[in-house]
């Protein structure tokens, strides 16, 4: 562990109130660092662990022990990380995206936004309720995460204060611009300062991406709405210029009545989130510092060499200098540990899943035990263990079959590697189209689908079989010599390794490691 200021620095594998071992950093702010942790009590399951100052921490830990709201984090523990000054505060870990990473990606209507401002709203009407009121004081996108479900979740709360804590000491001047009520600039704060916040975020989200200022709010209602979309009503931006007013007695007296106007324009909407374009897969995980370029490996059909693709892949960029990492999909059948080191002992198995070591400039993480069922949170962790060296590329060998979860790793990579091989009676017709379908879907994302051939070879048939393809394949692997295969494998090799082989996978897979090199720069 290194100390940071006020903020204890964990590594993943540390175990912290001999329950939670660190999984990975999830990300920091002001109030402290967010790690995931596995629970070892509960058969690793995820929690998120909050790292903050000891005094900031009793505070938000005594508030929401005593909460209970569906639209809230829901604490676990807390337990203070002795010697440094800072406190652990223990949460459920929520899979999803926080609005600010989904708002990036597309603008929301009015209806979406109606979707997320409802239960927050609700959250928010809860906390004014409590003896003494909480307030939240720092409403912004990042503050509310939507799960894989569509449910919104209003969190981090270390800047929240009861109102009698208010009374009795000096606020700080806290909040973040463009969502913060004048009060907050001046060091004061009350129950409307939040109903200003939350219509300041309501401006943002409604209006591109603005951030409220004094002409916005001191002009005529007509200058005030035409900030806003065209699908905003009205009605509606009377409404939020009222919430946003400078001087606090013009607001609304209370969140509750915030409530009962916005329920007016929600009407019997489902409070789900709308994921965009009609799919599952844009909201997929939960905020994670993750960086480097994705690529995920599949297979058209069964056996068509997803995985030798894979693992020969990165092999071949880490020799160009390219600092890889490389998995394998959480599966029921797992195959790496066995391909790739016949004997496990002394791997460094951060994970009781997963063993994960650096050789030939990669960093490994094969697959330990079958994966039978939560596969999102495997999901969560193995993107965890993909970004934990901070890898320019991180590669992933998906499993064949078009699974639900599947699907959404493929949406959120950046390029999609499709693997075919010469036998099209192992073909259906339905997942080529549906990966048709997924290629026009990472196209209209800034993502890409390329096509290679596996286990090529010339044959009379092999145009008519190139013909099939939905497009024509960026690199052709050449079928190997079945015998000389083999024996490197049992001689726990690896094609690359071997003279002659590995000059000509790399020959082959040249077009392929350009573009890829291409794409990470």
């Amino acid at each position: 562990m290194r100390q940071d200021g006020n903020s204890a620095g964990l590594e993943s594998g540390m175990i912290i109130g001999e329950r939670y071992s660190i999984v990975g950093k999830l990300g920091s702010g002001g109030m402290g660092d967010v790690y995931a942790a596995e629970d070892l009590k509960l058969q690793g399951k995820l929690r998120a662990v909050k790292v903050t100052d000891s005094e900031i921490a009793t505070e938000e830990s005594r508030m929401l022990m005593r909460l209970s709201h569906p639209n809230l984090p829901h604490i676990i523990d807390s337990f203070p990380l002795t010697g440094y000054g800072t406190e652990a505060i223990v949460m459920d870990y929520i899979h999803g995206l926080t609005v600010g990473e989904l708002f990036k990606r597309q603008m929301f209507t009015f209806k979406d936004v109606l979707r997320i401002a409802v239960p927050v709203c609700s959250a928010l009407v809860y906390l004014h309720s409590q003896s003494p009121p909480i307030i939240h004081r720092d409403l912004k996108p990042s503050n509310i995460m939507v799960e894989h479900n569509g449910h919104v979740r209003l969190i981090d709360f270390g800047i929240a204060k009861s109102r009698i804590a208010m009374q009795t000491q000096t606020t700080m001047k806290l909040g973040t611009p463009g969502f913060a009520a004048p009060e907050q600039h001046m060091g004061r704060s009350e129950a409307r300062s939040d109903i200003y916040g939350f219509g300041a975020l309501l401006y943002y989200l409604l209006s591109e991406g603005r951030y409220l200022n004094n002409a916005d709010m001191t002009g005529q209602i007509s200058h005030f709405s035409r900030q806003l979309q065209a699908d905003v009503p009205s009605r509606f931006a009377d409404m939020l210029l009222r919430m946003v007013q400078p001087r606090v007695e013009n607001r609304y007296p209370s969140m509750a009545d915030v409530e009962k106007e916005l329920r007016t324009f929600a009407g019997s909407w489902s409070d789900k989130y709308p994921v965009a374009n009609g799919t599952s897969g844009t909201n997929r995980t939960v905020s994670l510092e993750r960086g480097g370029l994705r690529v995920a490996i599949l297979s058209a059909s069964p056996g068509a060499g997803a995985t030798f693709v894979a693992i020969t892949l990165a092999r071949l960029l880490a020799a160009r200098g390219l600092p890889c990492s490389a998995a394998e999909f959480p599966r029921e059948r797992p195959e790496w540990a066995v391909l790739l080191r016949r004997d496990m002992r002394g791997r460094d198995q951060l994970e009781d899943r997963y063993h994960s070591w650096n050789e030939h400039g990669v960093w490994w993480h094969a697959q330990q035990h079958p994966i039978m069922q939560d596969q999102r949170t495997e999901m969560d962790k193995l993107e965890l263990r993909l970004g934990r060296k901070g890898p320019v590329v991180a590669i992933t060998d998906l499993p064949a079959g078009m699974a639900q979860h599947r699907k959404e790793w493929i949406l959120e990579s950046d390029i999609v590697i499709a693997v075919a091989d010469p036998y099209p009676s192992r073909w259906r017709t339905d997942e080529l189209m549906e990966l048709a379908q997924l290629s026009k879907e990472l196209s209209a994302n800034g993502s890409a689908m390329v096509w290679v051939t596996n286990k090529d070879a010339k044959f009379q048939g092999r145009n008519e079989w190139l013909s099939l393809l939905p497009a024509p394949p960026i690199a052709a692997i050449p079928m190997l010599p079945a015998a000389e295969w083999l024996d490197i494998l049992w001689r726990g090799k690896w094609v690359t390794e071997v003279n002659g082989m590995g000059t000509t996978l790399e020959k082959a897979f040249r077009p392929l490691i350009e573009y890829i090199l291409k794409a990470a720069r």
